[in-house]
């Protein structure tokens, strides 16, 4: 009975022992912290805000930053930074036995800004507040307008009152982004639009660069609209500025913004 006793006592100590060998031996410090993806952030920046560290054992911090230890994931760590860097839309970050933690990230894309008490916030498709400034971002984004919201954090999706307007933003990059990776037309279109609009409940209001204005309903027929705005841009417009392009008719239509007069034309795709 006394060996049947000891034999679970004595195996559980030299587990115990073991360890407590894994987590002081020196062979498995950290020598190195491996990131891939990362673009917008430079390596030495996320260094900075991990709380993982070379020349300390990988075991121990497993065990001290409460990890899946069966994944050798530390998943604790995961949730830290993309609480602390509103790009970082997921990231898996893992022990490399036995001297490397490695950070796999995805990173979230500016794509839209809004206005907002005299601040500007950059956005990702979601929502997702990126950057809060003082002064309109340099980079080359779409104003966003006619959206509302009371509050926000960054970090965090906007709480909006309606969402269906951020979806049908999201809806019109995306199907420009498509006709642009085509290659379908000379040049890209997505560098030419400077505001999405919502100021008009059933419509939005496409402002580009050259003072064109293209109105489009809000409805399930966006991205087919998209594509014969396209279409008539690049193939069938002859003033490539000062005016304004309809869809909210049976057939779009051109009105050209003189300092004098407009003048309005059928605007039609051309295969």
């Amino acid at each position: 009975m006394r060996v049947r006793y000891f034999i679970p006592v004595i195996l559980l100590l030299a587990l115990l022992a073991f360890f407590a060998l894994l987590l002081n031996l020196q062979y498995f410090n950290i020598t190195e912290l491996v990131f891939e993806g990362n673009k917008i952030y430079q390596d030495s920046t996320l260094i900075k805000d991990t709380n993982l560290k070379t020349n300390e054992n990988g075991f121990k911090q497993l065990f001290d930053q409460g990890g899946k230890l069966y994944l050798f994931r530390y998943s604790k760590e995961e949730e830290h930074l993309k609480n602390i860097i509103p790009y970082i839309k997921d990231i898996r970050i893992t022990y490399q036995v036995p001297d490397t933690i490695s950070y796999v990230i995805e990173e979230r894309n500016a794509i839209f800004y809004t206005a907002y008490l005299g601040t500007y916030l950059v956005l990702d498709h979601e929502g997702t507040v990126l950057e809060v400034s003082e002064s309109a971002p340099d980079k080359d984004l779409i104003l966003l307008s006619g959206i509302s919201f009371t509050t926000f954090k960054t970090g965090k999706k906007l709480d909006l009152e309606n969402t269906n307007k951020l979806d049908t933003a999201a809806v019109t990059f995306n199907a420009i982004k498509k006709a642009d990776d085509k290659g379908t037309y000379i040049e890209e279109f997505l560098p030419l639009v400077e505001e999405i609009s919502f100021a008009d409940k059933k419509n939005i209001h496409m402002m580009l660069k050259n003072k064109i204005m293209a109105i489009i309903p809000a409805d399930d027929n966006i991205t087919y609209n998209i594509n014969s705005l396209l279409d008539i841009y690049f193939k069938s417009l002859q003033v490539k500025g000062n005016g304004v392009l309809d869809f909210t008719g049976t057939n779009p239509v051109f009105t050209p913004i003189t300092g004098q007069k407009q003048e309005t034309s059928s605007a039609t795709t051309q295969g």
